[in-house]
């Protein structure tokens, strides 16, 4: 009886709203939260069904479910989100649980059903989901207005630029009067020039930033995408008194990345660095393998470093150092937006970036560029067709261009050697029938690699001679079918993946 007592107590006092039906749904007990939450009487519950609370919102089949649930043996309850009403005719959420209740022969005497208030709450999701959608929708018009306003900026920004260096170039270089006008002119130039580096700056980190930034991936030597970055900012260290060099440790190999979005990095981590760099100190650019084949590029000046707490906050969009040595970042130029862009960038090539201070003064930028083992298109594979006759490449091109393969064409021996020295190909297809013996010795050569990482298909008209004097991996016979090439250029790409 004590027990019954605690638990007829317990059911009383609970929170929850809590009431307890005959078989048939007859409402033969209620709790005082169960009348509160509702606005009932206990005397106006009583014998009464569960369907008075009913508010019409819910679909018949929930209802059905409920009761499939509840009447199943297997089962015994249901749970889930329900919209009743009050007496008083408002709504109310509740998450409702309905149970079976048996008896000590496990015979089915009736239900328990306890309600938990969630009005509030889901009112509060739908508050945030409005305020979600809003934002989304302040965030597309801000983008719109961004691409607007910078398209709207920049070709009077270009026109000014134009203007001002043709009136430089125009004034005679005589007279003090001519020179200053030249010095006021050329000041004009570099403004603008600067703003309008500003909107384009803008105009990448919103298309970063609303991830419409796709990638022109393409196989390129990584140490002439660097070089193109130092030529092209190489006057502006010049005038600065900055030197700038380049030093590449790496062996020369293909890498597949964007290059113009590359360079926009190489181009921005450059500009910081000769940013900080006095007149007299050198900036040097190292390129060396990084972990688990991929490369790693690190630019060092002998500025004034970077403050501890702010080496990683540097690549936020519009942070600025506040001080070096004393004085005022705004002072060195710059709008915190190109470090932002370089880590975007960076990362959307699935590396890293990163800064460190130099012990003895200076900073280092790091770039990390994992070796890239996702072969998605043609693009990251090349091809080298050995045709010294002038027919295969005919029969095998129209299906690799289809896949956007980049395709070599050699005839002789010495071609060979040295177009896969240069490109370290991942397919070598060969005519095994005009081949000539330099040729076939390389190919010799090329199989018997610890770890080869080219497939060397060989091409002919009669099957068996390729594969056992040049240990082609596969034989293909004229005329050769296209879901052949796809074949193999999936196998390739499947090779390349595990390389």
């Amino acid at each position: 009886m004590e027990k019954l007592s605690f638990a007829y107590r317990a059911f009383l006092t609970s929170p929850l709203a809590v009431c307890f039906t005959d078989r048939q749904g007859t409402i033969l007990d209620a709790n005082r939260g169960f009348l509160d939450l509702y606005g009932y009487g206990l005397d106006e519950v009583l014998g009464k069904n569960p369907r008075i609370l009913k508010s019409g919102r819910q679909r018949r089949e929930a209802y059905t479910e409920l009761w499939r649930a509840i009447c199943s043996p297997g089962q015994g309850f249901w749970n889930g989100e329900v919209i009743n009403r009050r007496k008083d005719g408002s709504e109310v959420t509740v998450h409702l649980t309905v149970s079976a209740v048996r008896d000590a022969a496990g015979r089915h005497v009736g239900f328990s059903a306890s309600a938990l208030d969630i009005t509030k709450r889901k009112a509060m999701e739908e508050e945030l989901a409005e305020k979600n959608r809003e934002l989304v929708s302040l965030n597309r018009l801000k983008s719109e207005l961004m691409a607007i306003t910078s398209h709207d900026l920049r070709s009077p920004l270009h026109a000014l630029t134009l203007r001002a260096e043709q009136l430089r170039e125009a004034l005679p270089r005589a007279g003090a009067g001519h020179a200053q006008a030249a010095e006021a002119l050329a000041k004009i130039a570099a403004s603008t020039r600067q703003l309008s580096e500003l909107v384009q700056s803008l105009l990448d980190l919103e298309r970063m930033g609303s991830q419409a930034m796709t990638l022109s991936l393409r196989r390129v030597f990584l140490d002439a995408v660097i070089a193109s970055s130092i030529e092209t900012l190489r006057p502006a260290f010049d005038a600065k008194g900055v030197g700038l060099r380049f030093e590449a440790e790496s062996r020369r190999e293909r890498v597949v990345l964007d290059v113009i979005k590359m360079e926009q990095v190489f181009g921005n981590i450059l500009g910081n660095a000769l940013r900080f760099s006095p007149p007299g100190t050198d900036v040097t650019v190292h390129l060396g393998d990084g972990t688990d084949g991929g490369k790693r590029i690190v630019v060092s000046d002998q500025g004034p470093g970077v403050p501890p707490e702010d080496l990683v906050r540097i690549f936020d969009r519009y942070y600025q150092v506040q001080k070096r040595n004393g004085l005022a970042e705004r002072a060195f130029g710059g709008a915190g937006l190109g470090l932002a862009i370089a880590r975007s960038v960076v990362e959307s090539h699935e590396g890293r970036i990163f800064a460190e201070n130099i012990p003895g003064g200076g900073a280092r930028f790091v770039i990390e560029l994992p070796r890239r083992t996702a072969t998605t298109t043609g693009r990251d594979l090349a091809v080298i067709i050995v045709d010294p006759a002038g027919v295969l490449a005919s029969e095998l091109a129209p299906p690799l261009e289809k896949k956007d393969a980049e395709i070599f064409t050699v005839k002789s021996a010495w071609e060979l050697r040295r177009v896969y020295e240069y490109e370290r190909p991942e397919l070598l297809f060969f005519d095994a029938g005009t081949v000539d013996g330099e040729a076939a010795a390389f190919i010799r050569q090329i199989r018997s690699e610890p770890v080869c990482p080219t497939l060397v298909i060989a091409v002919e008209e009669e099957a068996g001679q390729a594969i056992q004097t040049l240990g082609a991996t596969a034989l293909l016979t004229l005329p050769v079918l296209e879901t052949e090439i796809f074949e193999i250029l999936l196998s390739a790409a499947r090779s390349h993946g595990e390389r």
